[in-house]
């Protein structure tokens, strides 16, 4: 009887691993939930560097416009709001609890 139950499980088993695999590429697919997902977090972290550069370069034209500063203000601006992009995009990905670059262990 419990050879039965096994050789069930292991074609069910069987059927789902053929559903995950591509035809031509022979790999597995991402889960619609962990694409989507996974673009999500691609957007998010764009958005916010993006945004950290657009709010720098902003603060510094207020600031050349009111004190005659130009380009000076922007430029330093612009370079604070860089590192605040690439600041917020790290501190992100550290939330995620993943690596980030390339790691020194090998993979099997």
């Amino acid at each position: 009887m419990d050879d039965k139950r096994l050789e069930e499980l292991g074609e069910k088993l069987r059927i789902i691993e053929d559903k995950k695999e591509t035809p031509a590429l022979g790999k597995k697919n991402l889960d619609d939930n962990e694409s989507k997902s996974a673009m999500g977090i691609a957007f998010r972290m764009g958005i916010e560097m993006v945004s950290a550069v657009v709010v720098g370069c902003g603060l510094g034209l207020i600031i050349d416009h009111y004190f005659g500063t130009s380009p000076w203000g922007m430029i330093f601006f612009f370079f604070l709001g860089c590192g605040a992009g690439v600041s917020n995009v790290y501190k992100s990905t550290q939330k995620m609890n993943k690596t980030v670059g390339f790691s020194t262990e090998k993979n099997d």
